[in-house]
């Protein structure tokens, strides 16, 4: 069964909980997650992607002006934010961080998807959008 908006829930990393905020770790809802096309659970990632970045500041999850929590550089790499994976790069990192997740007993599944929207010829670096102030 979903929760339903508004539980909180504790982040797979301890380093994340602290620099995220009170505000995070929450269920939220919004219209363009829909349960039949899936699982009806996305993950929101507001310093990634011009949706979660809505969705988490109608939700309150990302206080006023606030910038949501990124622990990634220009160049697509982990910086001490996350101390665990600090200077791989994020697809470099998979395996890492899929070790870290089975080491705390709370992986449920790896699998290898292919994201729809985007397209085939762009790489992590080009696809990655990232939430800005400009």
């Amino acid at each position: 069964m979903l929760k339903p908006p508004g539980l909180r829930y504790a982040p797979v990393f301890d380093f994340a909980t602290a620099q995220a905020g009170p505000t995070a770790f929450r269920v939220v809802a919004d219209a363009y997650v829909a349960a039949d096309s899936g699982t009806g659970v996305v993950h929101q990632a507001p310093a990634f992607g011009e949706d979660d970045y809505r969705v988490c500041a109608a939700a309150g999850v990302l206080p006023q002006g606030a910038a949501p929590f990124d622990p990634t550089d220009a160049n697509g790499r982990f910086t001490a934010a996350a101390p665990p994976f600090a200077g791989k790069g994020v697809k470099e990192a998979d395996k890492d961080i899929i070790a870290a997740i089975k080491a705390k007993g709370r992986l449920v599944d790896v699998a290898n998807l292919v994201h729809r929207r985007a397209p085939p010829a762009l790489t992590w670096r080009t696809a990655c959008a990232r939430a800005s102030r400009d």
